[in-house]
């Protein structure tokens, strides 16, 4: 699968859900039912060159990997069970291994930190 960034902000980078703007983060056009897997995502950053304008500055491909990685997390409607313990538990929310992942989806979503 080939993905293109949108025409009107070729400067997008993809995240699992969509095409975000790097500056503020914000979700500029959603991706497809199922969205972007992590193959297509890193096919796509490793076929732009290795830098790439954004703002007339040039940003490596390391620091678009950073900004992916640090700022934008998976919907935790799209996370198995498996990622939404790693993901409370690096939020502080503790005792959810005998839970479901609906349960745990209600703890995340009562702490906040959805």
């Amino acid at each position: 699968m080939s993905i293109k960034p949108p025409e009107w902000f070729p400067n997008a980078i993809p995240t699992y859900d969509g095409w975000i703007n790097p500056e503020n983060k914000e979700l500029l056009v959603r991706s497809p039912a199922g969205g972007f897997s992590e193959e297509v995502i890193n096919n796509y950053i490793d076929h732009q060159s290795a830098y790439k304008m954004i703002d007339d500055t040039l940003v490596s491909k390391i620091a678009i990997d950073e900004i992916v990685e640090k700022t934008y997390v998976k919907s935790i409607d799209k996370m198995n069970k498996m990622q939404l313990k790693v993901y409370a538990s690096e939020h502080g929310i503790e005792d959810i291994d005998d839970l479901t992942k609906k349960q745990i989806i209600a703890k995340i979503e009562e702490a906040g930190v959805a």
